[in-house]
């Protein structure tokens, strides 16, 4: 835990503080056990646990039983965000060690709960006894190693996976979605409002020169990992499918006015690298900026993202970059404003207004989770647009919404190029699936997150996975813990990079039994606390009332304290005291 100033207790000078503290010393992810607030800048060591970046649990002293954590209101919950390294440049940079599993070798793992070789598993000769299951595996041949007679491998230093709480292996075919294709870099695909309010706010010349810099170095390189292809294309009430071949001197374009059922009009030049295409693309770019004519004022965004959707299918997957000027009020999956005209009470429209009702963006959200397409969707308008059923389909797969409402060039236009370059830049991979697995005695309980899940509890599947990327899931008891023994985390996320590498990223955790209520509460993480209980109450958005959902969050808060004082501080307190827990003071 840390001390503070007592002439400071403000929440801004205890953050402050503690940024004072760690810069003068690291964070040991095992002798510390409770990380520093979420805000606070620090290097943290990895001691053969995860270190915060990549992992925060609610609390680190686990409760024995269901009994003792239900005494402390504080939920049992794990936040995880698995490409913590996919950094800003201010922040201190990570390195995960990579291990590399060559072709026809097998991966260690238990072949009972199917946990990865960790560094909590014990070793006795040719065997490895999970630390999640207590089952005791043989070990690959290729892994085979002598121990000593405190149980210690000869290669303990050697492996990173035997002594690093974070690792990435490299795995062989046989993790492919599909063992008879070869894996290929993320591919892309750049949707283009080419409607009347987008060139009369300036957004389509913005998104065009956002566009080359986010492709392209200074020197003409491309900024996407070797291999990567992209495509172009258009919409306003009709779809525009730009031909980006290198050997072509003039924009090439065709246009598809069959909305309900769009069709890929050619298939040559349709995807390209961009540096063998740098001028077709650069001539294409430019000819669309200036394109200012014939212009119709609704966009046909449902339909463009459907043909988008089955340009990356064929690719196994992708990324949809999608630009919005106004209200998608044409074709399938158009979108009506949304007034209060009815004279409802402002409660009952807040919660429709929130309630994605479009079944074309659902089933498409289905369609791009399937196939391993991801959207990020850029609104930049000055007029109302319906962001939750697009929205929806974003965060479902992966993605994120930017929005600049309203849209100002001469303010916005560098805000959006910089995250654009953000998105297309801090990509960490595709086709991703992630499985949580822990001691015996708990289990998963539900997994919240922007992506889609089959029946709640089953491993979610996010088509893109970023810098951004968060998770958070709860457990529950199935029976008590061990108080001789430790509690073990472990998230396995198998994904393939954006530059077409199958990995499992594997981030583990270890922490301590305890019979003790105050142990919970002094080592209690409140930024983890408050995400849980936020994702909870966004899953009730669409069927609670506002109101009643920030009072049942007020009333969780509430009753965290009061289980506090009552349980630990009631001798030492005044009964109309305010007594807080040290390590949810701030």
């Amino acid at each position: 835990m840390y001390k503070r100033q007592a002439e400071d207790l403000s929440v801004p000078g205890i953050r402050n503080h503690l940024n004072d503290i760690y810069k003068e010393k690291e964070f040991l992810s095992f002798e510390h056990v409770s990380p520093p607030l979420a805000g606070t800048e620090y290097k943290a060591i990895d001691q053969a646990n995860s270190i915060p970046q990549f992992s925060r649990l609610s609390m680190y002293s686990i409760p024995f039983c269901e009994e003792l954590r239900e005494k402390s209101k504080i939920p049992l919950g794990f936040c995880l965000r698995p490409f913590a390294d996919y950094v800003p440049q201010s922040e201190v940079p990570i390195k995960v060690p990579q291990i590399k599993i060559q072709e026809g070798e097998v991966v260690p793992r238990c072949r009972r709960c199917r946990a990865y070789l960790n560094p909590a598993m014990q070793h006795n000769g040719r065997n490895m006894i999970c630390n999640i299951c207590g089952f005791a595996s043989p070990v690959p041949e290729a892994y085979a190693s002598t121990v000593n007679f405190q149980g210690v491998r000869d290669d303990y230093h050697l492996r990173p996976e035997l002594h690093t709480g974070v690792v990435d292996y490299i795995v062989p075919k046989e993790y492919n979605l599909n063992e008879n294709e070869d894996l290929s870099p993320l591919h892309r695909v750049f949707l283009i409002d080419l409607t009347h309010a987008s060139y009369r706010n300036k957004l389509v010349e913005t998104v065009c020169s956002a566009i080359r810099m986010a492709i392209y170095r200074e020197d003409g390189s491309s900024n996407l990992p070797p291999g990567t292809l992209i495509s172009i294309m258009g919409f306003d009430n009709n779809l525009h499918f730009y031909k980006l071949s290198p050997e072509l001197q003039q924009t090439t374009v065709s246009i598809v006015t069959d909305l309900e059922d769009p069709f890929v009009p050619f298939n040559d030049g349709l995807f390209v690298d961009p540096v063998e295409s740098y001028n077709t693309i650069d001539l294409t770019l430019t000819t669309v900026e200036q394109n200012a004519r014939y212009l119709t004022p609704e966009p046909a965004l449902g339909s463009a993202l459907t043909a988008a959707g089955l340009l990356l299918k064929e690719l196994g997957g992708g990324q949809v970059v999608a630009f919005l000027s106004t209200l998608p009020s044409f074709g399938p999956g158009a979108s009506l404003p949304r007034n209060n005209n009815n004279n409802k009470l402002d409660a009952d429209f807040v919660k429709e207004t929130l309630t994605p009702a479009s079944k074309y963006y659902k089933n498409l959200a289905t369609e791009f989770v399937k196939n391993n397409v991801g959207l990020n969707l850029f609104v930049a308008s000055n007029s109302n647009v319906d962001l939750i059923n697009l929205g929806t389909l974003a965060v479902n797969t992966g993605g994120t919404v930017k929005e600049w409402l309203p849209f100002n060039v001469e303010r916005d236009d560098i805000t959006l190029i910089y995250e654009l370059k953000k998105v297309i830049q801090y990509v960490a991979g595709y086709q991703s699936q992630l499985k949580v697995r822990c001691s015996h005695g708990l289990q998963v309980n539900k997994y919240y997150g922007p992506f889609a899940t089959v029946n709640g509890d089953s491993a979610p599947n996010i088509p893109i996975v970023s810098g951004d990327t968060s998770i958070v899931c709860d457990f529950i008891y199935d029976s008590k813990l061990d108080t001789k023994k430790d509690v073990h985390f472990q998230a396995a996320l198998l994904y393939t990079t954006s530059e077409g590498v199958r990995k499992v990223r594997v981030i583990n955790n270890i922490l301590s039994v305890t019979q003790r209520i105050s142990d919970v509460f002094d080592f209690s993480d409140q930024d983890t606390i408050v995400k849980i209980l936020i994702k909870r109450a966004i899953e009730k958005i669409s069927t609670a009332n506002l109101v009643a959902l920030k009072s049942s969050l007020m009333m969780q808060c509430s009753e965290i304290m009061a289980a506090y004082k009552y349980y630990i501080a009631r001798h030492n307190a005044m009964p109309t005291q305010l007594v807080l827990p040290q390590s949810l003071r701030p």
